[in-house]
């Protein structure tokens, strides 16, 4: 009997590391709050939005920005007394790329969206996240890049969340090894797969789509053509059969996203290259929701349709 009880937990042990090595897969936590609100940019008002969230706070902001410059979005930090950290911080090393602000240690503001008057004009998208484990995700990152340490760190303390019945997945570049966790979710694909991508020359992950295209699963996407150069995944998919468009928009198409099976959805700050998921500081926010997947399902095929 003790050698069975044994034999069981060690099989146990060896499924837990197998489908989650970094072992919390038994600590998932739970959280119920307001539902996660998305903004796209510019037909959404982005900067309003996110100077009305800072205006908000009664104990503290925290924001990490590549750059920061309109106006609106500099007076709300301004009056608040924000805590700031920009690419021009960093020491030599990849990019501080991060869009994100902590407010009250209990909302979580990110995205793609940079708030600068050159940027007023791209497509962007906008979170707002009533979370305490996410924001202590964020603040944990915030700290980091105020100590200075860029593109280094500990791994995130909560991988995923059970937030309000979803899966939501949280991580930092490139200390939780971003273009695993990107892959991996993209590899799940049973049906579809629709992507936005301001910049995409990560040769693994565009083997991937071609991969899964070739098994039947629906490929298309929109590239940024700003992005277009020698290293851009668009040309490889175009000759393997998917579906690639350019986007229309003269500025810039500025999303770094996936739409997987139109149930998840792959977002953040990091775009699918060697120096976004290797190099950049960054962070990526995979949300599992129909809801939320519906939306920006919405966003691709205004974009795609263009």
């Amino acid at each position: 009997m003790l050698k069975k009880l044994v034999l069981f937990l060690l099989l146990l042990t060896v499924f837990i590391y197998i489908t989650n090595p970094t072992g919390n897969y038994l600590s998932i936590p739970t959280e119920n709050s307001k539902p996660v609100e998305v903004y796209f940019c510019p037909q959404d008002d982005c900067a309003g939005v996110f100077a009305d969230v800072v205006y908000s706070s009664n104990e503290s902001v925290f924001c990490a920005f590549y750059d920061v410059d309109l106006p609106e979005v500099v007076s709300a930090l301004d009056s608040v007394g924000a805590e700031l950290v920009t690419d021009e911080n960093r020491a030599l090393s990849g990019l501080m790329h991060n869009k994100f602000c902590i407010i009250d240690e209990k909302i979580v503001l990110t995205g793609s969206y940079n708030p600068t008057e050159s940027g007023v004009r791209n497509n962007n998208n906008l979170l707002v996240i009533h979370s305490v484990y996410l924001s202590e995700n964020y603040l944990d990152e915030f700290e980091e890049l105020r100590n200075g340490e860029f593109g280094l760190g500990k791994n995130v303390k909560y991988p995923a969340i059970n937030f309000n019945g979803n899966r939501m997945e949280n991580y930092f570049c490139p200390e939780d090894n971003c273009a695993s966790r990107i892959i991996e979710t993209i590899n799940s694909a049973q049906e579809s797969i629709y992507f936005m991508a301001f910049s995409f020359t990560l040769d693994e992950i565009g083997d991937l789509l071609i991969e899964k295209h070739n098994q039947g699963v629906s490929v298309k996407g929109v590239f940024e053509k700003f992005g277009n150069s020698r290293y851009s995944e668009y040309e490889k998919l175009r000759e393997a059969g998917i579906d690639a468009v350019w986007d229309k928009n003269p500025k810039n198409m500025h999303h770094k996203v996936f739409i997987i099976d139109n149930k998840t959805v792959i977002t953040g700050s990091t775009n699918p290259t060697k120096a976004g998921t290797s190099k950049n500081d960054e962070n990526v926010l995979i949300i599992h929701n129909r809801v939320i997947a519906d939306k920006y399902l919405g966003e691709f095929n205004r974009l795609y349709h263009e």
